[in-house]
């Protein structure tokens, strides 16, 4: 069914590239500032994650189709659907996401510190678990803190059901669900869905890994050649 498309496409979307860019980033720099830290004090601090602006959700665009009925069918279907509940999915996702790269990157940050011994470099990538789990949970908080997942997902379905469904095809969808095998597929689809995710992540992390080391190595040999060149 396109109506299955659409909900899966969006949510592999949040699930796998959201999760990647907010896990690289917060690695990075959480690691970053407890190298340097480290570096000055001989110890390993706890850093308190940055400050991260909210974010500025746009209002949906307004569209002649988008009649007030056709709204109230789509907020009508959001609502049979449980789309709270998915948003809580979007969170566990980010956080497991968050926790299994952190040791990666944290621990490519700390050998890369210049000032550390090998010895405190050893120290600190031993305590990458620990802090893993304190970070992510800092992240999941921020992310609640910060940003109205909610609203996002309610605006991007109004838009996105209202581009390719017509209002005829959203009572049709609304009226599946309320069948036998509606309401069951209703009761299935979230774990289908995270079982999915989790499945998706588990098999791409390895190869995600190496391609992000790939990248970092040859970025680190062409900054190397600059300044050679330079010199």
């Amino acid at each position: 069914m396109r109506f299955f498309n659409v909900v899966l496409s969006a949510a592999s979307v949040l699930f796998v590239v959201a999760p990647a860019i907010a896990s690289d980033a917060g690695a990075r720099a959480t690691a970053k500032s407890t190298a340097v830290d480290a570096a000055a004090k001989s110890s390993a601090p706890t850093a308190a994650a940055p400050a991260a602006p909210a974010l500025v959700v746009a209002p949906a665009a307004v569209s002649a189709t988008l009649t007030p009925a056709k709204k109230a069918l789509i907020l009508e279907l959001l609502k049979m659907t449980d789309a709270d509940k998915q948003v809580e999915m979007i969170l566990n996702q980010l956080t497991l996401s968050h926790q299994r790269r952190y040791p990666i990157l944290f621990a490519q940050a700390v050998n890369a510190a210049p000032n550390l011994s090998e010895e405190k470099k050893k120290e600190l990538i031993a305590s990458a678990q620990e802090q893993s789990t304190r970070s992510s949970e800092r992240l999941r908080q921020l992310v609640v803190q910060k940003i109205d997942l909610s609203k996002v997902m309610q605006e991007v379905a109004l838009q996105v059901y209202d581009k390719n469904f017509t209002e005829s095809e959203m009572q049709d969808i609304i009226t599946f669900y309320k069948t036998p095998t509606g309401k069951k597929t209703l009761q299935a689809l979230p774990a289908v869905m995270s079982e999915s995710m989790e499945m998706t992540t588990a098999l791409i992390s390895p190869p995600l890994g190496e391609i992000m080391k790939q990248v970092m190595e040859e970025e680190r040999v062409r900054l190397q050649s600059l300044d050679a060149a330079a010199k």
